[in-house]
């Protein structure tokens, strides 16, 4: 009953600052709480969603992903180039893009899996592997001119509400139930908790890491096709420091760094507090420079809180 308590205590912390910091904006920039301005910060926020579903799962599993960023520039700009210089459909380009991010993906998984390179040495190879392939199939120049279907991913709304951010809703319901309610979901916490324990239960360890990274490694691309759709260019530097704010998102939703604990509830919080910070501090005029001070101000102290919750329970 008190692990329940405990829980609950966190999500509500965090929910009470998602609160105070949309109070907050909306008292000192006007334009904040408006439908326009929502609904932009929301479709904005799509990309950092998508990353830091793959990066929960990746921090739950006991590992973390560096290569989100630059995974979203190898998938964008190989869909885009596909589509312009090999005049293949949009379509089938978008699906080879994020068969090359899943293929990453699973290249990542396999070495931290089974040889044991550390997760943060092994992303962080991805992270330049994947940026540099995108610099050099474009020779660091923006591709443009794709087919106007194309652009729907991106900039297309139903029902007054942008498509990117309905498909991240669901992206989100679908990977909350399986880390929640599926077996998959208990193998994932368990090897984050304790690795040893979970092999001798049983549990597929190795696979279980590839898969986190396979996860992470997709998301990522799909998130890297969208940003190419709504600024209708592909991008070689396209989600730069992306990896940044999906780590801030995943720890201030209460994810712990040593594994084992977390979940998407508070990753949805995380990365509302992160976009609307962002976006707020646009309004008001702040350095992109000092918003990145702010970021890992935020980090820091997520990580604090995280650091003296550990201690309680212990």
């Amino acid at each position: 009953m008190n692990r329940y308590l405990s829980i609950l205590l966190e999500r509500l912390s965090v929910f009470i600052g998602l609160a105070g910091l949309f109070i907050f904006l909306s008292v000192i920039t006007p334009n904040f709480l408006t439908y326009t301005n929502l609904m932009s910060v929301l479709r904005q926020g799509v990309a950092l969603s998508l990353t830091s579903i793959g990066m929960t799962y990746a921090i739950i599993s006991g590992g973390i992903d560096l290569s989100v960023g630059s995974m979203m520039a190898l998938t964008g700009c190989t869909s885009a180039l596909l589509m312009t210089v090999g005049g293949i459909a949009w379509v089938p380009a978008c699906f080879i893009g994020l068969v090359i991010a899943l293929l990453c993906g699973t290249f990542v998984g396999y070495f931290i899996a089974f040889w044991n390179i550390q997760p943060f040495i092994m992303t962080l190879v991805m992270m330049s592997l994947a940026r540099g392939l995108a610099l050099v199939l474009t020779n660091g120049i923006p591709v443009a001119g794709f087919p106007q279907e194309f652009g729907f991913i991106g900039r297309g709304w139903i029902i007054g509400i942008p498509f990117p951010v309905i498909i991240a809703v669901i992206f989100f319901f679908i990977f909350g139930y399986f880390l929640r309610y599926t077996r998959y979901g208990v193998h994932v916490y368990a090897v984050g908790g304790q690795k040893e324990a979970a092999n001798y239960a049983g549990i597929p360890v190795r696979r279980v890491i590839m898969s986190v990274y396979m996860i992470s490694a997709t998301l990522a691309g799909l998130a890297g096709l969208i940003m190419t759709s709504r600024l209708n260019s592909g991008q070689p530097i396209l989600g730069e420091m992306m990896e940044l704010d999906a780590i801030a998102s995943v720890v201030i939703g209460g994810t712990a760094m040593s594994g084992g604990q977390g979940g998407l509830f508070g990753t949805v919080i995380g990365v509302l507090i992160i976009i609307f910070l962002h976006n707020g501090l646009n309004m008001l005029g702040v350095s992109s420079f000092w918003q990145r001070v702010a970021i890992g101000l935020v980090i820091l102290i997520a990580v604090l809180i995280d650091q003296v919750r550990q201690k309680i329970k212990t």
